[in-house]
């Protein structure tokens, strides 16, 4: 039983991670350091997200490219993945540009 119960949870956050990057804004932080203005703290509902990628934020005022310049997830600064729980850093952006509830995905779509 409880084999399958791991089995399960395995296969599944296998699947969240494969799919494409959907994170949810939680919380925005003004930062001005080298490579980030903006801290968005989130949870990562599918796929995964690295360093250097190109996401979008989707705001209630339209959709905005970005660049992920650092990450901070668990301990981790490289990469993440569905289920995790941290921060993306990105630049040229200002804080008031993103609100709570907003989402970042792999596309402007």
């Amino acid at each position: 039983m409880y084999k399958l119960a791991i089995a399960l949870m395995l296969t599944t956050s296998m699947a969240m991670a494969d799919n494409d990057f959907s994170f949810t804004v939680m919380d925005v932080f003004q930062i001005s350091r080298d490579k980030v203005d903006v801290l968005i703290t989130g949870r990562i509902e599918t796929g995964s997200v690295s360093v250097g990628d190109a996401i979008c934020l989707h705001a209630a005022d339209g959709n905005t490219p970005l660049t992920v310049s650092a990450i901070s997830f668990q301990g981790r600064t490289d990469t993440a993945q569905a289920g995790d729980i941290g921060g993306i850093g990105v630049k040229d952006i200002e804080r008031d540009d993103v609100r709570k509830g907003d989402t970042l995905s792999a596309t402007c779509d």
